[in-house]
Parts: structure tokens; C-alpha cells; sequence
């Protein structure tokens, strides 16, 4: 399965090869931004993901919910990038993972929060690179209903956030109806 992702028309490269590019690529990048002399190594990475088209999500509808969702998650991965990692895309140094852990106390945002437990010792790096995109099922998008409820329900949700994508935050407050209660 894992080899059919990586299998592109036209291209003569197996899908082994194509790992083995991707993950040099990948690689390289890691190594020149913990490189940079004077400045803290790479504590994560993180990077996009797309929906695979089916009976109830067009590929053109996806796309354009995809690329206004990259649009925003570039934006405010320039001050937030804690924001803009989910679980799917995300590695990062075990060594500090195993340091702060997992939040086991909220339902959203773990992954989030890790990255920005970890800020403080590497840079938080944002792979643009579509080879390294991950493709996903339809969980959260379904949550709403159909597509373009879902694209309405995130719009309105960046626009009232709009202005803290501008600054740094260091700290973020749990809201109630993300903890998880005790029974």
C-alpha cells in the first residue's frame, strides 16, 4: 500500500527509489537548518496533507479547500507554527518527545502541544515539499456534514483569529470543551 503512494505517472523511478530520494531530501533539509552555526538545531518537522477524492468529496472541491487551507497554515506557521502540526506529518526528536511527552488531559492539540513544549530547543520546521504530503481519510471533514460546511465552519474560525496569527505565543489556556473529564 505504502508503495502505491509513492508511485507517480510518468516517472520511471521505483517506488523504492522514490522513498529513498524523498527521504535524502528530508534528510538534507534537517541537516542544514541543525547546522546553522549559532542557531538551535531542528526539534520537529511537520508538513501538509490532502484527502483522496471519493463518491462525496470532488477532487476539485478538495483541492481548492486544500490549497486555502495551505494558504492559512503558511501564513500562520510564520509565528505559530506549533498551530500547524498535526499528528500524520509530525516528527521530531525522541529525545525531547520522551522529555515532555504527550498531554493525555485534552482531547484536540497534543501534537501541537509537544511542539511548542519543544520550541525552546530547535526550530519548529515546516516541510513544503509536496513529496513529503500525507494522504488521510475524511474524519474531520465529515464531522461537519459536507465539505463546504466544513470550508465555512474553519473560515469563520480563521477570521476570528485572524489578528493572533500576527504575534508569538508562548503559552496557550485550555478551554473546558477541549479537557477531557473524568468519570
Amino acid at each position: 500500500m505504502m508503495d502505491a503512494l509513492f508511485r507517480l505517472p510518468n516517472n520511471d523511478l521505483s517506488a523504492a527509489l522514490q522513498k529513498d530520494k524523498l527521504f535524502k531530501e528530508v534528510e538534507q533539509q534537517w541537516n542544514t537548518v541543525s547546522s546553522e552555526e549559532g542557531k538551535p538545531g531542528v526539534a520537529c518537522t511537520f508538513s501538509l496533507w490532502s484527502f483522496i477524492p471519493d463518491e462525496r468529496h470532488s477532487a476539485t472541491g478538495l483541492w481548492w479547500y486544500e490549497a486555502l487551507r495551505d494558504l492559512h497554515l503558511r501564513i500562520q506557521s510564520i509565528q505559530r507554527p506549533e498551530l500547524c502540526v498535526r499528528g500524520m506529518t509530525f516528527g521530531f526528536n525522541t529525545e525531547l518527545g520522551r522529555k515532555f511527552g504527550f498531554r493525555t488531559d485534552i482531547i484536540r492539540g497534543e501534537d501541537g502541544s509537544l511542539a511548542l513544549a519543544m520550541k525552546p530547543y530547535g526550530k519548529l520546521v515546516f516541510i513544503h515539499s509536496g513529496k513529503a504530503r500525507v494522504m488521510t481519510g475524511y474524519g474531520t471533514l465529515n464531522n461537519d456534514g459536507s465539505l463546504f460546511n466544513s470550508f465555512k465552519t474553519r473560515l469563520v474560525k480563521a477570521f476570528k483569529g485572524a489578528g493572533s496569527m500576527f504575534t508569538r505565543k508562548n503559552e496557550y489556556k485550555d478551554e473546558d470543551n477541549n479537557l477531557i473529564k473524568n468519570k
